[in-house]
């Protein structure tokens, strides 16, 4: 088997493990660190000084030595640095949309309690007016009897003293 033709069933037999870890990505993270994509690199710099050892049957002088990655290895690499890439924008994405969701129950919720704080503060208010009202109205009616009473009084006191 030929290193391009073994490359290309190795990369697509790999890719579902790959867009596994793009959606492990996804869920977890919200950046790609710097030491992920020296990880990456350093796989993929031994994945060429293993293919330089068997071609040569040796170890390279230098990592000068080793050829460039392949166009099929790259493209590989570019779709997974896009889907991990696209993950960690799309989990810090789902991340914030959760975090305004909460926000918004939350209002919501609070705008539920303020409106019942409100009908309960309306209901007080009226009570107490109501309240105040028959006390003033009770008030005025015995201030208006006192006046009779005192009227009265004062004509029988007038009359009494003066026979006249």
């Amino acid at each position: 088997m030929q290193p391009r033709h073994f490359l290309q069933s190795l990369a697509w037999t790999l890719a579902p493990a790959f867009a596994l870890a793009a959606l492990v990505l996804m869920v977890s993270c919200d950046i790609i660190t710097r030491t992920d994509i020296t990880r990456t690199a350093i796989s993929c710099v031994y994945v060429e000084i293993h293919k330089y050892a068997q071609k040569h049957g040796s170890l390279p002088p230098s990592l000068g030595a080793l050829p460039k990655p392949a166009g099929e290895f790259d493209y590989f690499l570019d779709v997974t640095a896009l889907i991990a890439g696209g993950g960690a924008y799309l989990g810090s994405y789902l991340k914030k949309k959760e975090e305004n969701w909460a926000t918004h129950e939350d209002l919501n919720k609070l705008i539920t309690q303020v409106a019942a704080v409100t009908k309960t503060a309306k209901e007080i208010e009226a009570s107490i007016s109501n309240d105040v009202w028959r006390r003033q109205r009770s008030w005025d009616i015995r201030r208006d009897v006192f006046f009779d009473v005192l009227k009265q009084l004062a004509t029988v006191f007038h009359s009494s003293v003066d026979p006249s």
